[in-house]
């Protein structure tokens, strides 16, 4: 999804950056972010922000690739836990649920 301000198109990462430069803003914390919009820009503004709190709640609709095709859901049990692996890789000490 794209979100706007007055002057640009935003992705969550983006946004997630645009939120971090406001004085007195001192902790984001967000829950069950899409697995489709978990790219590899948003793990690592993820990883990388420190007002960002380290911790992801990644829904898991099933571990079978054929189930998640038949769900519509768009990736593959491959793929979630890639993105799993990339967001332990750059952030070791994130608590991951499910």
């Amino acid at each position: 999804k794209r979100f706007r301000n007055e002057h640009k198109k935003m992705d969550f990462s983006d946004l997630l950056e645009e939120l971090s430069t406001i004085e007195g803003l001192e902790r984001i914390r967000f829950t069950s972010p899409h697995p489709l919009h978990m790219d590899d820009k948003f793990l690592e503004v993820f990883a990388n922000n420190p007002k960002v709190c380290k911790s992801m709640h990644m829904p898991l609709q099933s571990g079978s690739s054929e189930i998640l095709k038949a769900m519509k859901r768009g990736y593959t049990k491959e793929w979630y836990l890639n993105r799993a692996l990339k967001l332990r890789e750059l952030c070791p000490n994130v608590s991951i649920s499910t």
